[in-house]
Parts: structure tokens; sequence; C-alpha cells
């Protein structure tokens, strides 16, 4: 049992590793000075959250598009 779990485990990070390098990228993006200056710390979780979602989504969305 416990090694078809680790099977599936192994499958799923690898099949994840898009979406990490996706969501990797617009945490990139976001975190700029003007933008660590500008936010709180509680502030800045919230709007960093908000743009990797909306920013990731809208990605998706563009590639989804040319799919048949």
């Amino acid at each position: 049992m416990d090694d078809c779990f680790e099977i599936i485990m192994k499958r799923a990070a690898k099949e994840n590793v898009g979406i990490q390098l996706l969501l990797k990228k617009y945490r990139d993006i976001f975190r700029i000075p003007e933008n660590l200056r500008y936010y709180s710390e509680t502030n800045y979780k919230i709007a960093e959250k908000k743009f990797i979602k909306y920013g990731s989504l809208a990605e998706i969305k563009t590639h989804a598009s040319y799919l048949p």
C-alpha cells in the first residue's frame, strides 16, 4: 500500500512541475522593491496571492485557447 502511495505522489509531483514553475514566474514578477515597500506584510501576502492567481489564470486561459 505504501509503495503505491509513493508512486502516485512521485507522479503527481512530476505533473505539477509546470504549475509550480508558472507560480514561481508570477511570484518573481510580483516581488519587486516597489511592491515590497508599498504593502504591509499582511497586505503583501494578500496582494501577491491575488496577483499570482489572476496572472497565472490568464496565462492558462491564453494557452488553453490554442488547444483543439
